[in-house]
């Protein structure tokens, strides 16, 4: 029987201080089936270095950059 994927959506913004503490939560769930998009929506702290980290310690992570805020919604 095939498990379901779960896809986890972060959506960031200033969140540098929450950032990596979520998402390494995210992976180190027991639940194997997941896949992770971030999207950081121009932030101006250190949030994009903190995702570029991320994905070289977790090349499976997507990640994904606004140049401009748009906003949870966009």
């Amino acid at each position: 029987m095939k498990i379901p994927l779960v896809s986890v959506i972060c959506i960031c913004y200033n969140h540098e201080k929450f950032l990596e503490e979520s998402i390494i939560s995210v992976i180190n769930q027991s639940y194997e089936n997941i896949e992770v998009f971030i999207i950081d929506d121009a932030s101006t702290d250190g949030s994009w270095e903190t995702i570029t980290r991320l994905k070289e310690q977790f090349p499976t992570l997507t990640i994904s950059r606004n140049e401009q805020n748009r906003g949870n919604c966009q």
